[in-house]
């Protein structure tokens, strides 16, 4: 689902309808989901974006205390994209 876009929905055995959609669906996962109904249409909505990545040998020990120190900086880059998030 794409932000901004119109998309067409219905309820079950009700009147279709169109909304906007305001946010993206992510999923982080260390291995694929099982979709049971993999059609063209849930094809086309799913994008894999593999990371291959291994951080296993290079984990940083002073992590938590790196966070911390930055969680001001953090809390308010979160806030940034909040106030974005709800002008759209």
């Amino acid at each position: 689902m794409i932000d901004g876009e119109s998309m067409e929905a219905r309820r079950r055995y009700g009147h279709p309808y169109s909304f906007k959609n305001f946010a993206r669906i992510l999923i982080a996962c260390n291995t694929d989901p099982t979709i049971v109904k993999m059609d063209s249409n849930m094809k086309r909505r799913i994008i894999y974006c593999p990371f291959r990545e291994n951080f296993e040998r290079r984990a940083d020990t002073e992590l938590e205390s790196t966070l911390e120190e930055e969680s001001l900086g953090i809390f308010i880059w979160a806030l940034h994209g909040l106030r974005r998030l709800l002008l759209r």
